[in-house]
């Protein structure tokens, strides 16, 4: 009787977990399979069992679960890293931007006390190589970017 009982239970379970379908061949030869019955088809019911998990399966689902929170940590810790090192050139860019700023406002002040103790300027023409002299609107156009050069750069 238990056996009986025990046969009975194992076939209601599989049948619970059987899913239903349906398979057909079309006018040209094509095999179809479908959960809903096709109307006007001639069609062989298939039945599928849903797959349950073994104990090695749910093993093997579980630790792939842990290695991929383990991965997602690292990836987290490697973020913070990439965050550090991100500051630290961004802090070195700017003590380096400093610096260039402050020599080239030592350049800028050294041009316009040239400028303004020297009434006859002259300049090198880049494409010629000759010395030109400046007239004193280029001149005064000159000390006017050394000046803005100087309020941006010696801040």
């Amino acid at each position: 009787m238990k056996i009986f009982t025990l046969i009975l239970a194992l076939f209601i379970m599989t049948q619970a977990n059987a899913k239903k379908f349906y398979k057909w061949v079309d006018a040209d030869g094509n095999t179809h399979y479908s959960e809903k019955k096709p109307a006007n088809k001639q069609t062989s019911e298939v039945k599928v069992y849903a797959n349950t998990p073994t104990g090695a399966q749910t093993t093997y689902q579980s630790r792939k679960d842990k290695e991929k929170a383990a991965q997602e940590e690292t990836n987290s810790e490697l973020t913070q890293e990439q965050k550090d090192v991100e500051e630290y050139n961004k802090k070195e860019k700017e003590r380096v931007q400093k610096a260039q700023d402050k020599a080239n406002c030592k350049i800028a002040k050294k041009n316009l006390a040239t400028l303004q103790a020297t009434v006859r300027v002259r300049q090198k023409d880049p494409t010629t190589g000759e010395y030109i002299r400046l007239d004193d609107t280029q001149r005064l156009e000159m000390m006017k970017k050394a000046k803005q050069a100087i309020k941006k750069l010696c801040h």
